[in-house]
């Protein structure tokens, strides 16, 4: 077989296995969709790969509940010395869009936790005054 036909082949059968989880999906008719720890996750969440439609297929399912689970807390307040410290914050955003499934209401709760972080400064510079 030459390269040209086994990269056809292989095309072919990721097309049919695409197909065939498409179809699994809506035939599975879910109503809860449970993804513990789903930190791990997050790339499916945003992500075009094929794993990642495949997964946004399954999320948008019509009447389906997503459940998100993780033990993994997201921290409030990273200093720059923190490695990775900023991901928290654009993780919870991500997060926050996801489940919003609207830009809007995802800017809108930025505005709102940025507006709770400056005045969680103000009060500490207020109180260190006393």
């Amino acid at each position: 077989m030459s390269d040209d036909e086994v990269r056809e082949r292989a095309d072919i059968v990721g097309k049919l296995r695409s197909t065939l989880a498409a179809v699994c999906i809506e035939s599975l008719e879910p109503d809860l969709i449970i993804l513990d720890e789903f930190q791990r996750f997050s790339d499916l969440l945003h992500g075009t790969d094929d794993a990642s439609q495949l997964a946004q297929q399954l999320f948008l399912y019509k009447d389906a509940r997503v459940l998100l689970l993780s033990a993994t807390p997201y921290r409030m307040f990273a200093t720059a010395d923190d490695p990775g410290g900023d991901g928290h914050y654009s993780d919870l955003i991500q997060t926050i869009s996801f489940l919003k499934k609207d830009p809007v209401r995802t800017l809108a709760f930025q505005n709102a936790l940025a507006s709770y972080g400056r005045e969680l400064f103000r009060f500490g510079l207020a109180k260190g005054k006393d």
